[in-house]
């Protein structure tokens, strides 16, 4: 994880009081100890560390001069000024397909498989396959095993939970909408792309970041999840489940909901 100071100025968060990504940073580093690798590890942080953030202090400026919601209450679209304009006059959405996301043409931050969840099973893990009506193991596993779920394709509104100025680079944004009250937008934005799109399957909420690793011993939704290489981004969604599977060629969806004077508020840079 990576904080930045008052002149923008970047840095590896270090300390304990996020126990979680200290954890796993002090491994990442023990490994690349081992391997004698500690000279390409500083290289990684620093290609990392030294990206061009153009748009950071203009942003931290403007945050700190707003009053924002308390942490939980609200989320965030993070866009360009014309669409967000549109979407607090008009309600105005564009809902993608998730497959949409698997583009190697879009930046790191929005670049995804949102359709796959994979995890790693360690060297040594035994597995067993259901014979009629009792279970054999398999035998003569080596290595670490892969194992890979999918789900059919769906259609995706994507925010953020957290105000971050960061985010207005990663996004490309130099605008966002601040949803203040999720009911009041949520339900009418469900509703509207269910009449336009006949969808009625939703489900919503905080995104789960998996470590593939170390995966979470409860069962996860694939549309609910994705890789913890972009949990900064805190990320909030709707998603709408066909009942039948989308073509290949299925395009976006636009919804327009009515003016979010009400409930909502943009901020520009």
């Amino acid at each position: 994880m990576i904080e930045f100071d008052g002149t923008g100025k970047p840095s590896v968060i270090r300390h304990t009081t996020i126990p979680y990504w200290a954890k796993r940073l002090c491994w990442t580093e023990e490994e690349f100890s081992a391997r004698s690798l500690m000279d390409r590890a500083i290289e990684l942080e620093r290609l990392v560390l030294d990206r061009p953030r153009p748009k950071l202090l203009s942003a931290q400026k403007l945050f700190a001069e707003v009053a924002l919601p308390e942490l939980g209450s609200y989320i965030v679209k993070f866009s360009k000024r014309p669409y967000v304009e549109e979407m607090l006059a008009k309600g105005r959405f564009r809902i993608s397909p998730a497959s949409s996301y698997n583009d190697p043409s879009l930046n790191h931050a929005l670049q995804d498989n949102e359709l796959a969840s994979e995890i790693f099973f360690p060297a040594g893990t035994r597995l067993s396959i259901k014979i009629g009506d009792e279970y054999r193991e398999i035998p003569e596993l080596t290595g670490p095993l892969r194992h890979t779920r999918h789900c059919d394709d769906f259609y995706v509104f994507c925010a953020s939970a957290i105000l971050d100025p960061r985010l207005f680079d990663e996004f490309d944004a130099d605008a966002c909408l601040v949803v203040k009250d999720l009911q009041q937008f949520g339900l009418p934005l469900v509703q509207g792309f269910a009449a336009k799109a006949g969808m009625t399957k939703v489900a919503h909420g905080s995104v789960y970041y998996q470590d593939p690793a170390h995966p979470s011993p409860e069962p996860r939704l694939v549309d609910m999840t994705k890789h913890f290489r972009h949990e900064y981004q805190k990320e909030w969604r709707i998603a709408w489940r066909p009942e039948q599977p989308l073509p290949n060629d299925v395009g976006p969806v636009f919804v327009e909901i009515g003016s979010l004077d009400h409930c909502c508020e943009a901020y520009y840079l």
